[in-house]
């Protein structure tokens, strides 16, 4: 599937205003080529391939720009997305969304992620969620500190974008995998 997104420029002499829509919908290849060809006032088009896997993540760091900037990348690529900046929060929103993956930072205030992804095991609907580590630590310890606290992957900061999209694919089979098994 296609997805358009486009800015509109208008401009109403009479309120000598100038005003920008975004507009954002699925299209056709073929209404797409027609768009391109015919953009009247068109400032921005863009066209890309959306993703329809829909994957719900959970992205939780205490780091408030870290966290927006991966939420921003990560529903580009087609995932639902939701974020938490501390350990509290983090459980919380993992109730309600129940996400499929989480992506969680260790060292948080109102709980650790160490503390965390435990707590996100012992219930029912999130005892299967994919947990990734996502830390500026990398030693030995810190890696045997996640496996031991239920974490499926460890990564380190600064995060390399085929790292993550690795972590989140493998995710993905997992999910799948196991999707596979309840249903035989």
């Amino acid at each position: 599937m296609l997805e358009l997104v486009m800015i509109v420029e208008s401009w109403h002499p009479q309120w000598c205003t100038r005003r920008r829509t975004r507009y954002r919908s699925p299209v056709g290849p073929d209404l797409a080529e027609i768009l391109i060809q015919r953009r009247p006032r068109i400032v921005t088009l863009s066209i890309s391939m959306a993703n329809d896997h829909h994957t719900r993540v959970l992205i939780v760091d205490d780091n408030h720009d870290a966290v927006d900037l991966l939420n921003q990348l990560l529903t580009m690529q087609g995932y639902v997305t939701s974020v938490a900046y501390d350990g509290f929060m983090a459980l919380d929103v993992a109730m309600s969304f129940a996400p499929q993956i989480v992506i969680l930072d260790l060292s948080m205030p109102k709980f650790t992620g160490d503390e965390v992804a435990p707590m996100l095991r012992q219930v029912s609907k999130l005892e299967n969620a994919f947990i990734i580590a996502l830390t500026s630590w990398g030693d030995s310890q810190s890696r045997a500190l996640t496996a031991r606290a239920g974490f499926d992957v460890h990564l380190t900061k600064p995060l390399k974008a085929d790292e993550l999209f690795a972590a989140l694919d493998a995710g993905r089979r997992a999910l799948a995998e196991l999707a596979a098994c309840e249903i035989s």
